[in-house]
């Protein structure tokens, strides 16, 4: 069986492919139509999310943390 964080893996994965394909279906006006949410408009909120994934790609190719209790591994 999958530990847990390769199974947090898979599922960011499929996850970000669904929210793409989506996304793909939306005209230009949608995509960057102001909304009231956390951030002014989808396009905003995808410029966060690919900051942020960014950020831990940066993190885990430095080495990201050196140490971390086997057992939250396998949860």
């Amino acid at each position: 069986m999958k530990t847990w964080i390769l199974q947090q893996h898979d599922y960011h994965v499929w996850a970000n492919r669904k929210v793409c394909e989506y996304l793909q279906g939306l005209s230009e006006e949608v995509y960057r139509k102001e909304i009231v949410s956390v951030f002014p408009s989808i396009y905003d909120t995808m410029v966060h999310i690919y900051v942020i994934d960014s950020g831990w790609l940066s993190f885990f190719n430095a080495g990201g943390v050196t140490e971390m209790s086997p057992a939250y591994l396998e949860i």
